[in-house]
């Protein structure tokens, strides 16, 4: 089978977002985290076992290329220091224990510093699912009706019939394959070619395909960030996880003071300059198609509300029937985080 994660650009933004805060403040942190399949009809043969085993060796063989870290660095908010890290950073396949050991026939466990397992997580979950539909499926006939429906979706959406304001692709982790997420993210980058279609897409969770398709990276953080910092230190009451994991996040980069007028926020989810009178971008680069009132900004929770939900989310290369997850042990907790697959649709929010 042809390599399926060929760049580690090919990762959710927000785990960029998040290994920032991490490498600057929690570089200590050791996490386990586990592969669970919750679909008792899924089945991984000890074949797919070992071509899974495979595909996890050759993404360990990645390293950036400067084209890559410059298109990183680019991202406004993420640090030299990080990228000069990314310089050097590795997956380490020494990190993974892949077995038949579980009753799907698949046990996957990474070890190791939170720096390096939670950017782990995403290519490997894209692994299983398309090792998975390939070898247990016709691909071909599952790729035709996934181009099917995506045509029917495309255009009730080009055509206003369906609404789905501003919205972003998100299906990495859920995609039925490489192959078809990029098909996705390409034909609804051309929503936007015409001001006819009421319905706005403004980029995916894929760096890779946000820089080969110049489209907006889009991500915030994941749950995973508020488990791991409000829950994964002995040290922390759990009760107050948001404020630790917010507190962490807003040091990463404050806000600007009350008394600025046009402010610039750095971290991703106050990712344009907005003026205080009308919330408009100042600069057109910097649109993400979420707008953000500066005085809003000034509230770290605020902040992190409206960064979850000022845009709508269709998950355009979901194509999994099977419902997994990882879970991760970070210090004295056990934490789940929790990937939904479906059936080569997309979800509209």
């Amino acid at each position: 089978m042809k390599q399926i994660i060929n760049s580690l650009l090919e990762n959710d933004l927000y785990k960029f977002s998040m290994g920032q805060v991490i490498y600057h403040q929690f570089s200590d942190y050791k996490t386990t985290w586990t592969f669970k399949c919750r679909n008792k009809d899924v089945h991984f043969t000890p074949e797919m076992v070992e071509e899974i085993k495979s595909q996890v060796k050759r993404y360990c063989n990645l390293k950036f290329t400067e084209d890559e870290l410059a298109y990183l660095h680019n991202i406004k908010w993420l640090k030299g220091s990080y990228v000069d890290f990314l310089r050097l950073w590795q997956p380490r396949y020494e990190d993974f224990e892949i077995t038949t050991d579980a009753e799907c026939g698949l046990s996957i466990e990474t070890f190791g510093t939170w720096l390096n397992t939670s950017m782990y997580e995403i290519p490997t979950l894209a692994i299983v699912n398309e090792v998975y539909f390939r070898m247990a499926y016709n691909y071909d006939e599952l790729l035709e009706s996934f181009k099917r429906r995506l045509d029917e979706k495309y255009k009730n959406l080009r055509s206003g019939h369906w609404y789905a304001g501003t919205f972003s692709e998100f299906g990495l982790r859920r995609r039925l394959s490489g192959e078809a997420q990029e098909i996705a993210v390409e034909k609804f980058a051309h929503l936007n070619d015409t001001m006819h279609s009421p319905t706005n897409f403004i980029g995916t969770s894929n760096v890779y395909l946000a820089k080969k398709y110049n489209l907006t990276p889009v991500g915030t953080m994941a749950h995973e960030w508020i488990m791991c910092v409000g829950q994964g230190n002995h040290k922390h009451n759990p009760a107050y996880s948001n404020w630790y994991a917010l507190d962490a996040w807003i040091k990463e980069s404050p806000p600007c003071s009350h008394s600025t007028m046009q402010r610039t926020s750095k971290m991703p989810g106050a990712a344009m300059a907005v003026t205080e009178k009308t919330g408009k971008p100042l600069d057109k680069k910097a649109n993400t198609g979420r707008k953000m009132i500066a005085s809003e900004m000034r509230n770290p929770l605020m902040m992190r509300l409206m960064s979850s939900c000022a845009t709508k989310i269709i998950s355009a290369a979901d194509s999994s029937r099977s419902f997994s997850r990882w879970s991760v042990s970070s210090r004295i907790c056990s934490i789940e985080v929790s990937s939904f697959f479906y059936p080569y649709t997309l979800l509209l929010f």
